[in-house]
């Protein structure tokens, strides 16, 4: 099973994943990725996901199960990912964790409502 149906799987049922992959960067570079994906959600309905992407490439050669260059001509993966930020900053946002996440969470709604993909401060 690819990324892709892993990823259509973990949004229907709402289940967390990981999956490696071989990557090559836009400059050339041959990676591994590992993609962690767990969607969460409100009133019984995926809305979002968190999604963590590591560089395994030097874990793979320390335990010997790097694969050489000539190893990725499998198609490669595109990933494209756009993101929505909220920041918000201390003292002057607020005196807490709480008080400083309910701004960024303000903040990241207001880019959400302007059509995603950017930053609010």
């Amino acid at each position: 099973m690819g990324f892709s149906e892993k990823l259509r799987e973990a949004m229907d049922l709402n289940l967390q994943i990981t999956h490696e992959m071989p990557y090559k960067s836009l400059w050339g570079r041959h990676s591994w990725l590992k993609v962690s994906f767990t969607p969460y959600s409100e009133n019984g309905k995926v809305v979002g996901a968190n999604i963590l992407v590591i560089d395994v490439t030097e874990d793979k050669k320390i335990t010997g199960s790097y694969r050489s260059k000539d190893d990725f001509n499998e198609d490669p993966q595109n990933l494209e990912v756009s993101l929505s930020i909220g920041v918000a900053f201390y003292p002057k946002d607020g005196d807490d964790i709480f008080q400083l996440m309910s701004k960024a969470d303000q903040a990241l709604y207001r880019v959400k409502r302007s059509g995603k993909s950017d930053y609010n401060i």
